[in-house]
C-alpha cells in the first residue's frame, strides 16, 4: 500500500501553481499515505506527511478538507503520547466542522454533516494523572523526559538514539521540542533543569554539554 501511494507523490510538478491545481487529488493521497505510515509505526514520517497536507490545504484555501487533517494529527498525537496536542487538534477540527456546517443553507444537510463529522472526532478527555505529571514537568512527554535525563548524563544525540532505539533525527526532534517547551537555548540548561526536577543527578561539567550533539 505504501508503495502504491508513494509513486504518485514523487511525480514532479512544474510550479507551485501546478501544485495548487492538483491539491484536491494530492491531498487525499498524502493523507492516506500519512495514515498508512502511522499504521506501520513510522510516526515521525507520518507527522511530516500530515503537516505537508495541512500546509498544502492552508496555502490553497481547501478549507473543506482541513478538519480531516487535524483529526488525523490528533490521532497521531495520541499515539505518540501527546494528549494535550491531540486535544488542541481535535478542538480545531470541531471548530472547522462548525464553520463548514454554517456555510450549508439546507438545515437537514447542515445538521447531518455536523453530527456525522463530530462523531468521528474524539471528545476532550478529563485531566489524568499522566497529564498532571506532564504539567509538573513543563509539559514534557514521558519520552521527552527520558531524553532530558539522557542529556543530563552527558550523552550525545547518537548515544541517546542508541539507548532509546530510535533514529538520531527523532532525538534531534525531541530536543528541539524540549528546548521550545522549556524556553531554553542549550543542553546545559536542560541538564540543570533535569537535576532540579529530580529527573537526573548533577553532571560533573554542565558547560561541556553545550557541544555534546
Amino acid at each position: 500500500m505504501l508503495q502504491l501511494l508513494d509513486d504518485p507523490l514523487n511525480m514532479p510538478f512544474a510550479s507551485e501553481t501546478a501544485i495548487g491545481l492538483v491539491s484536491f487529488a494530492q491531498g487525499p493521497v498524502l493523507t492516506l499515505y500519512g495514515q498508512a505510515l502511522t499504521l506501520q509505526g513510522r510516526l515521525d514520517e507520518a507527522e511530516q506527511v500530515l503537516y505537508r497536507v495541512r500546509n498544502l490545504y492552508m496555502t490553497h484555501g481547501i478549507a473543506q478538507s482541513l478538519w480531516k487533517i487535524h483529526l488525523a494529527l490528533g490521532k497521531l498525537y495520541l499515539t505518540t503520547d501527546r494528549p494535550e496536542q491531540a486535544d488542541e487538534s481535535f478542538a480545531t477540527a470541531r471548530a472547522q466542522v462548525n464553520e463548514l456546517a454554517a456555510t450549508l443553507t439546507d438545515k437537514d444537510l447542515r445538521e447531518n454533516f455536523r453530527r456525522r463529522a463530530n462523531a468521528l472526532i474524539p471528545s476532550a478527555q478529563p485531566p489524568t494523572h499522566q497529564k498532571a505529571i506532564k504539567r509538573e514537568h513543563g509539559g514534557l512527554t514521558g519520552r521527552e523526559r527520558e531524553v532530558v535525563a539522557a542529556v543530563a548524563q552527558g550523552l550525545s544525540n547518537q548515544a541517546i538514539a542508541d539507548e532509546l532505539v530510535v533514529t538520531i533525527k527523532t532525538v534531534e526532534s525531541h530536543i528541539t521540542h524540549i528546548l521550545s517547551k522549556l524556553g531554553f537555548s542549550s543542553r546545559a540548561q536542560i541538564a540543570a533543569w533535569a537535576v532540579d526536577k529530580g529527573l537526573a543527578s548533577a553532571p560533573q561539567d554542565l558547560d561541556s554539554l553545550s557541544s555534546n550533539n
